[in-house]
C-alpha cells in the first residue's frame, strides 16, 4: 500500500543476516502446523481469497483516509462499509503522525520479528483494522497473539507503555456495521506470547509438522489438495 512517509519505514531486512518471523507464522502453525511447513519451509504461495482481499482492498481506503491521501475508488459494496466506518470510527482517530500502516523491527524472547502496525493513535492506543462477517467476542480480542506482539513492539520502538490495543472493525453483515474493542495487555501476556514464539518455533525447527484435519482454515486452505494426496 501506498503511504506518504516511506522515508520513515524501518530497512527491509539484510538477506544475509537473520531471518525476521512474523506473528501471523506463528498463527499458521498453531492453526496447522503442515500449512506452516508448505508456506514458510517450502515457499508456496498462499493467495489470499475473496474475503481477504476485500479486507486488503478496505486497509488501503483506511490507510488513504488517515494519511490525508484521496480516497481510491470503491465498489458499492465497499463504500458503503467505509461510509459505516468513518461515521463510527475513523473520523475520531487522530494517528501518532508517521504510525500507519507502518513495518517495525522488534524481538520476542530475543527472537527477531517484524509486523505491521495498522495505526498507533495519539493517545498510544494500537488500532488495528479487521473485516470481518461476524461480530467476535471480547475474549477473542483479549487473547489476541497479534495484538500482544504490536504491544510489545511499540513499547520497544518508542520507549512508551502503549494504552490499549483495539480491534476497529467493519462488520460486513447485510447492513454494515463498525465497532471497536478495546483490551489492556501486560508483561505477563508478552511472557505468555514469548512462551508460544519459543515452543512453536522449536517445534517448527525439530520438523513437528503434522496435519491438522478438519482446523477451520481447512477447507479454503490452498494446500489442501496436495496435503490429501501426501497423506501421512
Amino acid at each position: 500500500m501506498a503511504t506518504d512517509f516511506l522515508t520513515d519505514l524501518a530497512p527491509l531486512p539484510d538477506p544475509a543476516g537473520p531471518r525476521r518471523h512474523s506473528i501471523s507464522e506463528v498463527g499458521t502453525y498453531l492453526q496447522c502446523p503442515r500449512r506452516w511447513y508448505y508456506k514458510y519451509r517450502l515457499g508456496l504461495p498462499d493467495p489470499p481469497g475473496p474475503e481477504a482481499q476485500r479486507g486488503i482492498a478496505f486497509h488501503q481506503v483506511v490507510e488513504a483516509f488517515y494519511t490525508g491521501q484521496p480516497l481510491p475508488d470503491m465498489p458499492e459494496d465497499l463504500a458503503a462499509g467505509w461510509q459505516v466506518f468513518h461515521a463510527e470510527i475513523a473520523r475520531r482517530v487522530r494517528p501518532l503522525p508517521g504510525w500507519t500502516e507502518r513495518w517495525i523491527d522488534f524481538t520476542l524472547a530475543g527472537i527477531p520479528f517484524r509486523g505491521r502496525i495498522d495505526v498507533v493513535d495519539d493517545q498510544l492506543t494500537i488500532r488495528d483494522t479487521k473485516t470481518k462477517k461476524r461480530r467476535p467476542t471480547q475474549e477473542e480480542v483479549n487473547d489476541s497473539l497479534q495484538l500482544t506482539a504490536y504491544w510489545a513492539a511499540v513499547r520497544q520502538v518508542l520507549g512508551d507503555r502503549p494504552k490499549a490495543v483495539a480491534w476497529d472493525l467493519l462488520i460486513w453483515t447485510k447492513t454494515p456495521q463498525a465497532t471497536t474493542y478495546l483490551a489492556d495487555r501486560t508483561e505477563r501476556d508478552v511472557a505468555r506470547l514469548e512462551h508460544i514464539v519459543e515452543q512453536v518455533l522449536d517445534a517448527a525447527d525439530r520438523g513437528y509438522w503434522w496435519r491438522h484435519w478438519g482446523c477451520l482454515g481447512c477447507a479454503t486452505c490452498p494446500y489442501r489438495g496436495r496435503c490429501v494426496e501426501e497423506g501421512d
